[in-house]
């Protein structure tokens, strides 16, 4: 049971923006390494193994933010996922019984989400919503889904005039 077009269509939204991300880093990693280089070959710097180092330092970082990314965006892939969040719009009592404990239902569909990654579940008066929360010094990031799909990406979000 997949999910309707307007759903994917904005979980597409946040999936660009992890794209993005993803080549904005790539680019800045690519950059980090050239100038790691030109230093290891005696180029920019009188302090060699100082500005090696910090430079090592920020290419980690960098890298490791980029594997972050990535991992959102495969678990925003994962078919997995998106058919037990069709499951929990079709079936109004599944979605009763997973909001006791979202993890559980994700175990029992095979999903295995970041130990960081919490979930909160409920479901009222016919509503379902889905809050996600990652917890991460690189990539943190909060999503609400629920009966119209995906909330708009932080910054999207229109303003209702009183």
């Amino acid at each position: 049971m997949s999910l309707p077009p307007a759903h994917l269509d904005s979980l597409e939204r946040h999936m660009t923006l992890h794209r993005e991300r993803i080549a904005r880093l790539s680019q800045l990693l690519e950059m980090v390494n050239q100038a790691i280089a030109h230093r290891q070959a005696g180029q920019g710097s009188d302090q060699k193994s100082e500005g090696i180092g910090g430079l090592t330092a920020k290419a980690e970082l960098v890298e490791r933010e980029i594997r972050r990314h990535e991992e959102l965006l495969a678990l925003g892939q994962d078919e997995r996922l998106l058919n037990a969040l069709g499951e929990l719009l079709d079936d109004p009592a599944l979605a009763r019984a997973a909001a006791s404990d979202p993890h559980g239902y994700a175990r029992e569909r095979g999903l295995e989400l970041p130990q960081n990654m919490d979930l909160t579940l409920s479901f009222h008066h016919g509503q379902i919503e889905l809050l996600i929360a990652f917890y991460d010094d690189l990539a943190p990031f909060l999503i609400l889904w629920n009966n119209d799909g995906f909330s708009p990406p932080y910054g999207e979000q229109e303003i209702v005039s009183p």
